[in-house]
């Protein structure tokens, strides 16, 4: 069946198919129709290949007849190229190939063969005359092979006739392309053009069948004549060669130059001796209407090609006409504070190749003054790098000395966003506290900038965006312990030494035809109280002789703290234990805290990164000679932690009123690659305070300051210890007897409170006993392989009162080598399978939806590491983790502080080996974070 399309295509696939199937009336074969961007695709097949002649002609004059259809229809993209195929049915390839240029059918001389460049050509004029269309089919070209559709418009940007246009470009996919792959091309294409009385270009990208765009482009059109000669007013030689290169072009003369003070050296060469009246006249007209800031005079050298010796020189004076400000240099006038200097030379400084500049407009910079600080924004068609372009602003601006200018803000973002990527700050001096205020909350919120309403220099609000939804997190089956249980089980039934308990009962049955049912009872009982008995007395022999193996080891060390170290039987958690000993410490400890003096105003958390690298003293000590009295500072940091398992702590086992005021994420890229196994998160899974947590059941403590909380917090154990063991009240303290029973053991048990430490040898015995198999089958294996893994060095007892875990040795990597192999970063666990999405980037997107809410920053610090560490893979992927991180700052509220080359990878004295601090290297890192600009610390005077 056929539609009956009487106008012409409307746009679906299907009107199209038909009304292009009853325009060819192929008889006993089919029409397919396929769209890529501008183009569009016909192929015909039949048993016996189409004949082109008694096609293309019906086809050409329909579409003649319907052009305006074709090229301003319905379709988001209208059709610039109709390519048609003709083969047999069964064949792969086509026989014949024909292209068609609607908007070209009724020029008799356009080459439409697919070899030919005529239709090319001819767009290219058309488009650098700033015909819209010319300008669409010109890109096409390009963008149509990738399935980018592309539609281009046209429009006054004042009310004046002579007022400049702008051109706004849809780019219609069927997928979202990245910015990156095509901004800068369709930047450079358009700049190539060289269009004249256009400002810019607005392109948006736009997925067919959504209304909003996915990314929105502005591409400056200013012409590069008119560039180079806005540079050459500051005083830029490359600049200046190039326009006179171009004026010189005709003469065959090419000039290059130098300035040395306040003169311009500059060589003409050319293969005949340069004519010197015409060299120097069109020299002295350009730079006479230059006025090049800074530049005096200039001597011209007239040169024979590859000859050094001049032919003849001319001296030039350049009239300042009683400008004085002309008269000083670019520099000089930069540091006196010009904005407009300023702004120049860091252009200058951050576009150095101009050839790439031109090409594709380079980063744009504009600088903004606000009381004593420079704000700068950096724009380029792909957002500039954080950490390639704002240190080198940093650095130049100390170096210029301006007066009373104590700091500069940075912020970067692709060309046509409403709200920076990233931003960076660095104070030339110390700089007094700022209270909240519209002008601080740029650094607190990241939701304003700064504002220069003269200039209409805004850098807009952030839009709020809304976050993915929370990682929906199911319960583990199965549970460490049982699979242990159960490899240990079938290795023994293996042996032949044991057998299922089921078979021996059934081995042992013995007639009790003739006996009472009373001897029966009696027998059992007796029978029950004899193992039990047997039973315990083994216990209490294992439980002494592994206590007394295992006890020596875990209180190394503790005697020689003194009273300044918290013994960690002396933590009362209020929670069920998550099988993580020092997570266990740490929400004991964090309890207490809440008792005492409630939340703290700093919560530091991360990995061990974290727990050794930033000492809450010496951070409350800097804060402290700041004017931030008594900052109450706790570091939860945990071994192996995870962007999940930090996610876990923050937003799920604390409650919003346990929050703190600010969080300081301490660690590195290890956090947030989702490629490795998460052991540390699984381990916790398989715990049963997730599994009361993930059920809704988990008790957590109140803070109220009533005489019965207050009881129950002198004798935690009291209502435990009324509970009747017969009757209703048992059914509803099962979580309470469960926690009595634990403390019980832990007291009286030598073992007991060392089960860790017997888990972890038995983990090696076993890897010795059992086939690799059946490791192979258990895998979380590697757990227990790796004695020496961050996620097994709890070192539970040796924290500080504020969670901190000092370590005195320094890292010497001569001796550290010779007893820790040097395990390369292609090799490195932590960063295997590397990536950067899924699971822990989900955490992530949770954790911010939370402190977004409540209005916590989150400032992340990327540690400093070693020389020794940073080998080319890992710097590899240490680039990799800063670009993900700073692609993050701005829409989702982190504040990323890279400090992972603080120390140029050296000052091995301040690390315990080539990842991790020392205690001299976190009080380093504590000061350094205290005098950073911007880490929000302003919010530590808030109520």
């Amino acid at each position: 069946m056929v539609l009956k399309i009487k106008k012409g295509p409307r746009g679906s696939r299907l009107d199209l198919q038909a009304w292009i199937s009853e325009t060819i009336g192929l008889r006993g074969g089919r029409v397919r129709v396929c769209r890529r961007g501008n183009d569009l695709h016909i192929l015909c097949e039949a048993s016996i290949c189409p004949d082109p002649e008694a096609i293309l002609p019906a086809l050409k004059s329909a579409i003649a007849a319907n052009l305006e259809t074709w090229l301003d229809s319905a379709y988001q993209a209208p059709v610039y190229k109709v390519r048609v195929y003709g083969r047999q049915v069964g064949m792969r390839y086509p026989k014949w190939t024909e292209t068609i240029a609607p908007d070209q059918l009724d020029r008799e001389t356009a080459d439409l063969s697919p070899k030919g460049k005529g239709a090319l050509v001819w767009n290219r004029t058309l488009a650098g005359q700033g015909d819209p269309q010319a300008i669409a089919r010109y890109l096409s070209e390009t963008f149509s092979p990738l399935g980018v559709g592309v539609k281009v418009q046209s429009k006054a940007i004042g009310k004046t006739s002579g007022s400049y246009r702008r051109l706004y470009i849809s780019c219609f996919s069927n997928y979202s392309p990245d910015s990156s792959l095509l901004g800068p091309t369709i930047a450079q294409q358009l700049r190539d053009l060289n269009l004249r009385g256009f400002q810019d270009a607005i392109v948006r990208s736009l997925v067919r069948g959504e209304a909003t765009a996915n990314w929105t482009l502005i591409v400056d059109l200013t012409p590069s004549e008119v560039m180079l000669r806005a540079w050459g007013r500051w005083g830029d030689v490359p600049a200046i060669a190039r326009l006179l290169n171009s004026s010189l072009a005709e003469s065959g003369v090419t000039v290059s130059g130098i300035g040395k003070e306040s003169t311009l050296h500059l060589f003409c060469q050319a293969p005949t001796t340069p004519d010197q009246k015409l060299v120097s006249y069109k020299i002295a007209d350009l730079l006479t209407s230059l006025r090049p800031q800074g530049i005096h005079a200039a001597i011209i050298y007239g040169h024979l090609t590859k000859q050094k010796k001049p032919l003849w020189v001319e001296w030039l004076d350049l009239p300042l006409l009683g400008d004085p400000e002309r008269a000083v240099s670019t520099v000089t006038l930069a540091e006196q504070g010009d904005r407009a200097a300023v702004e120049f030379l860091i252009n200058r400084l951050l576009n150095p190749d101009l050839d790439e500049q031109l090409l594709t407009g380079g980063i744009r910079v504009q600088v903004v003054r606000q009381g004593d600080l420079l704000h700068v924004m950096l724009a380029a068609p792909v957002c500039p790098h954080q950490s390639q372009t704002a240190p080198l602003i940093a650095k130049f601006l100390r170096q210029l000395k301006i007066p009373q200018i104590a700091g500069v803000r940075v912020y970067g973002r692709m060309s046509g966003q409403r709200s920076p990527t990233w931003n960076y700050g660095l104070d030339f001096i110390r700089r007094q506290p700022v209270p909240p205020a519209p002008t601080s909350k740029l650094i607190r919120a990241k939701r304003t900038s700064a504002v220069d309403t003269n200039n209409h220099r805004i850098l807009d609000k952030l839009p709020e965006l809304l976050l993915s939804d929370s990682l929906d997190l199911s319960l583990a089956s199965d549970r460490i312990s049982g699979k242990l249980v159960l490899v240990i089980k079938q290795s023994l039934i293996r042996s032949g030494l044991f057998v299922p308990r089921m078979e021996l009962s059934r081995a042992t049955v013995v007639p009790r035809e003739r006996r009472s049912q009373l001897f029966i009872v009696i027998s059992e009982f007796l029978s029950t109280i004899v193992w039990m008995a047997l039973g315990l007395l083994l216990t209490l022999q294992i439980d002494l002789v592994l206590g007394n193996i295992l006890l020596p080891a875990a209180v190394i060390g503790q005697e020689e703290e003194g009273q300044a170290v918290l013994a960690s039987s002396q933590i009362v958690s209020p929670y069920p234990s998550f099988i993580n000993p020092l997570l266990d410490e740490h929400l004991g400890r964090y309890h207490q805290l809440l008792m005492a003096s409630g939340p703290p105003d700093v919560l530091i958390v991360g990995s061990s990164r974290g727990l050794r690298g930033i000492d809450p003293q010496a951070l409350r000590q800097v804060l402290r000679s700041q004017g931030y009295e008594n900052v109450s500072i706790y570091n939860f940091g945990v071994n192996g932690a995870t962007a999940q398992v930090v996610e876990l702590i923050v937003r799920r086992i604390l409650t919003t009123e346990q929050l703190p005021k600010l969080i300081l994420w301490a660690d590195g890229t290890r956090a947030f690659n989702s490629g490795r196994k998460d052991l540390t998160y699984k381990v916790i899974t398989s715990s049963v305070g997730y599994s009361q947590l993930v059920a809704g059941t988990l008790v957590r403590p109140t803070y109220a300051d009533s005489e019965e909380t207050i009881m129950t917090l002198i004798n935690p154990y009291q209502d435990v210890f009324d509970i009747p063991l017969w009757g209703t009240r048992y059914s509803h303290y099962p979580k309470d007897i469960d926690r009595w029973f634990d403390r019980v053991l832990g007291s009286a048990s030598a073992l007991y409170p060392q089960r860790d430490r017997l888990k972890l040898l038995l983990g090696e015995q076993l890897q010795q006993i059992l086939p690799s198999s059946m490791l192979d089958q258990w895998g979380d294996w590697d757990i227990l392989k790796d004695p020496e893994a961050p996620e097994l060095l709890t070192i539970p007892g040796v924290l500080d009162p504020d969670g901190f875990l000092p370590f005195d040795l320094p890292f010497d990597p001569g001796s550290y080598y010779q007893k820790h192999p040097r395990v390369p970063g292609q090799y490195d666990r932590d960063y295997q399978a590397f990536d950067l999405g899924s699971t822990q980037r989900e955490a992530l997107n949770s954790l911010l939806e939370l402190t977004k809410a409540n209005h916590i920053p989150v400032v992340f610090v990327n540690l400093p590491l070693t020389a020794q560490y940073l080998d080319p893979v890992r710097r590899k992927y240490e680039q990799k983790f800063r670009q993900h991180m700073e692609s993050l700052t701005a829409p989702r509220e982190l504040i990323f502080r890279d400090i992972t080359l603080l120390w140029d990878g050296g000052q091995y004295e301040y690390f315990s080996d080539p990842s991790h601090l020392n205690r001299y290297g976190a009080a380093a890192v504590s000061e350094h974070l205290a005098n950073d600009p911007m880490i929000p610390w302003h919010v530590l005077k808030e109520n």
